[in-house]
């Protein structure tokens, strides 16, 4: 997927060096360590490396740094054998350091031996250095086996020393042991609720859909996903594409579910809060095969009770309501047996995720071709109108139905709202397409500024709108 590939690349140059190794993470103990953490957790707080401790778990032990230096200090050590392991941990510790040299958060020098590796294309979506840390952990715990062998051939001809050599091998391995104890033994284990709710889904064994709300990037939804078995609408996926993330987001209504701020807030806004009047909510979730909806109480309690205001308005009574589990349900009721009179809009996967405000009103960046979906219940003519802002420069802006260019708009100024308005634009029944085409292009802002940026900007859109005649 070419989507992937660009986010995979994006990320890759994003991350390098945040997801670098610090020198310093190799000899000191994590701040997670149960011994020793209070006293390093003070320099871990400078590292520049998010998700700590995880993301900085580089130290390679005392005990194993004594041992494998043991190896060299007898002339029997000084093998080839033993030599490549001390490349082979060298060149872990250089390639675990990333582009860059950091000693406890400051960046020192730049390191060319990890881009001269993965900058080829073959290895360039490799983003995290500090993952190369287990080169060097695998040629120390070989290098203190050779240390310890020599040494206790050092010390065959003392029954005493033989004796105790094993037990201060065990004390040693012991401590290392407990300074890892956190992470080790015993494994930390937590009881898992299972709410009734995913049962009564999962007896349905219908190929329908279910939404969770907030839309949220959890690992929970996906765990209740095994016990329900329904396809999910918002997955969790290790890379998402801004196509994919659209695909939820432009459907009407939902990008009021998108949490804001802090994560714990969500702007519920109905059916005023996008750039284009929609069917009914319920009747959305029909076309996209969506059977049950499930909100979780997982924002705070003004936008959870306008959150469940929206969905009671929309949906009627939840058919599951477990205050306790924090879980509401509703099951979408069959569409009835009469047609739909209206035209349907929808939103193509070509525009931005979200909706910003411009003079008042709901607006969305577009790409290049943004598209919007009519579906239309007979052949018909309507009028189409919506008003155009230029993003960075003034464009030229062709309006295409069904790939036939209808009207060419000159946009003369950036950051300037126009209207827009075609008449006698013909329907046929069935969905129809209509694309906005920028003629001179987009404007990517890598393009104009040292930005890693490569989305591509040409209108916002405001007030879309079909009327009849």
């Amino acid at each position: 997927d070419p989507d992937v590939q660009a986010v995979i690349q994006t990320e890759s140059q994003l991350g390098k060096e945040s997801l670098s190794s610090d020198l310093a993470a190799f000899v000191l103990p994590s701040s997670a360590n149960p011994l020793l953490g209070t006293r390093t957790q003070p320099l871990y707080q400078q590292f520049k490396t998010p998700f700590q401790p995880i993301e900085t778990s580089s130290f390679l032990g005392y005990p194993t740094l004594l041992f494998a230096l043991l190896a060299f200090l007898f002339r029997r050590g000084r093998t080839r054998t033993t030599v490549f392991w001390l490349i082979v941990a060298g060149g872990g510790v250089i390639l675990a350091l990333g582009p860059a040299l950091f000693i406890v958060g400051h960046r020192v020098i730049p390191l060319p031996a990890y881009n001269l590796l993965f900058n080829w294309p073959f290895l360039s979506n490799y983003r995290a250095p500090n993952r190369l840390t287990v080169l060097p952990l695998v040629a120390l715990a070989v290098l203190s086996a050779y240390g310890i062998a020599l040494l206790r051939a050092a010390m065959h001809r003392s029954r005493a020393a033989t004796v105790a050599l094993p037990g201060v091998v065990l004390v040693l391995l012991g401590v290392t042991v407990a300074e890892n104890v956190l992470w080790s033994f015993p494994y930390p284990i937590a009881p898992i609720h299972t709410s009734a709710l995913y049962a009564q889904i999962a007896a349905d064994h219908e190929d329908t859909a279910l939404l969770d709300v907030p839309l949220l990037f959890s690992g929970a939804y996906q765990y209740d996903q095994t016990i329900h078995h329904k396809p999910l609408v918002f997955g969790y996926g290790p890379r998402m594409t801004p196509h994919m993330l659209a695909s939820v987001y432009n459907l009407p209504y939902m990008s009021q579910f998108i949490p804001t701020g802090d994560g714990t807030h969500l702007q519920i806004t109905g059916n005023e809060g996008d750039i284009a009047s929609h069917a009914s909510f319920d009747d959305v979730l029909r076309g996209q095969k969506i059977r049950y909806l499930v909100m979780h109480r997982t924002v705070e309690p003004e936008s959870y009770a306008k959150m469940r205001a929206f969905l009671v308005s929309q949906l009627g009574v939840p058919f599951y309501d477990n205050g306790a589990e924090g879980l509401t349900a509703w099951r979408v009721a069959p569409a009835s047996v009469a047609a739909n009179e209206s035209d349907a809009i929808t939103l193509g996967d070509t525009w931005y995720p979200g909706t910003g405000q411009r003079d008042g009103f709901p607006e969305r960046y577009a790409e290049q071709d943004a598209r919007v979906t009519i579906v239309a219940p007979q052949a018909h003519d309507v009028t189409l109108s919506f008003f155009a802002t230029p993003v960075v420069k003034p464009l030229t802006l062709e309006v295409r139905v069904n790939g036939k260019a209808v009207k060419t708009v000159a946009l003369g100024a950036a950051q300037v709202t126009q209207g827009v308005s075609i008449d006698h634009v013909a329907l046929i029944a069935g969905a129809n397409t209509v694309e906005l085409h920028a003629v001179e292009g987009c404007i990517r802002p890598s393009d104009i500024s040292g930005s890693l940026d490569t989305r591509c900007f040409t209108v916002t859109v405001q007030r879309f709108g079909v009327t009849t005649g």
